[in-house]
């Protein structure tokens, strides 16, 4: 018989306690490196979210002494559909497990399943960085993963597009070398050098 709130509620209950300490026992190396954002998705508020951006020119212009202001320019950037999915496990908690007192198999299951979903979590958010090159990749399940970004091109890429500019940017170095003091000095330079808005306005950036 498997777990249910019905037959087994106070069981279920610590299961999902259990679970959440395995998950939360996990340090996620990804989530907390600062390069995604993590969003809370409420129930039946459907399984998908659109992001997008808006940009504005970046600096003012000469305004003469009773001369109307200059409008503004603003320009609305590429977006992107995520796609909400779920990962899940069949643990195969026994009824000879629960009646014959062989608890410390149930909790180490639940605590195995709660990491599982963290590790889960962690490994498909890095595969963003790991397959960044190319616009796709097959999954563990065998799915066909879409890693473009607005511009319909690869994250790292040599001439991603703005959408109000025919200005192009790269964010990967020429040629791919190895990893050397001189390649990192060479992409701190290129953020410097290739950091625009959708309006093709250079914005300044340094390093402190």
């Amino acid at each position: 018989m498997e777990l249910n709130t019905v037959s087994l509620s106070d069981f279920v209950k610590l299961a999902e306690v259990i679970w959440i300490k395995g998950f939360e026992s996990v340090e996620p190396a990804m989530i907390n490196s600062g390069l995604v954002k993590v969003m809370n998705i409420s129930e039946h508020t459907g399984n998908t979210r659109e992001f997008s951006e808006i940009d504005t020119n970046e600096y003012l212009s000469y305004k003469g002494e009773g001369d109307q202001a200059a409008r503004g320019k603003i320009q609305q950037g590429y977006s992107k559909t995520m796609t909400k999915y779920r990962v899940a496990e069949n643990i195969g908690i026994t009824y000879e497990m629960r009646t014959e007192n062989k608890y410390p198999e149930v909790v180490n299951a639940l605590l195995n399943a709660g990491r599982k979903g963290a590790n889960t979590i962690d490994l498909d958010l890095s595969h963003r960085l790991t397959f960044g090159t190319v616009t796709s990749y097959t999954d563990r399940d065998g799915r066909t993963i879409d890693t473009t970004v607005g511009d319909g091109y690869q994250l790292f890429y040599t001439a991603h597009t703005l959408k109000g500019s025919s200005t192009t940017f790269r964010n990967r170095l020429a040629n791919n070398p190895q990893l050397s003091k001189g390649a990192l000095e060479a992409m701190e330079r290129l953020i410097t050098e290739n950091t625009y808005n959708q309006l093709g306005k250079f914005t300044f950036s340094c390093r402190v």
